[in-house]
């Protein structure tokens, strides 16, 4: 994340803002989904994240949001709950660092 920060200068504020704003949503919706019981309305917000997250460095949020939507694709999502629950406790984990940084 230092280097992205190091490259964009200035544009890495704006990259994160807007990336803890979207994934704010992304993971609200997913939660959204898997509390309506909508399983096959989760690959989308998943994929977004998915991307979104390594585009930041978020390599563990990438990762959960990943396994959802390769889960999604084989129509074997096993836990769904729990696999949203993982990529609320990853954001959680990275957004503060992402503030800090800058």
């Amino acid at each position: 994340m230092r280097e992205l920060k190091d490259i964009l200068g200035d544009g890495f504020t704006e990259l994160v803002d807007t990336f803890l704003a979207d994934a704010e949503k992304h993971v609200g919706y997913l939660e959204e989904f898997v509390c309506a019981g909508d399983l096959t309305a989760l690959e989308r917000p998943a994929h977004a994240l998915k991307g979104s997250s390594a585009n930041v460095g978020a390599m563990e949020l990438m990762a959960a949001a990943a396994a959802i939507v390769t889960q999604c694709r084989s129509g074997q999502l096993v836990d769904p709950a729990g696999s949203v629950a993982r990529v609320r406790a990853c954001f959680e984990q990275v957004a503060p660092l992402l503030v800090k940084l800058r």
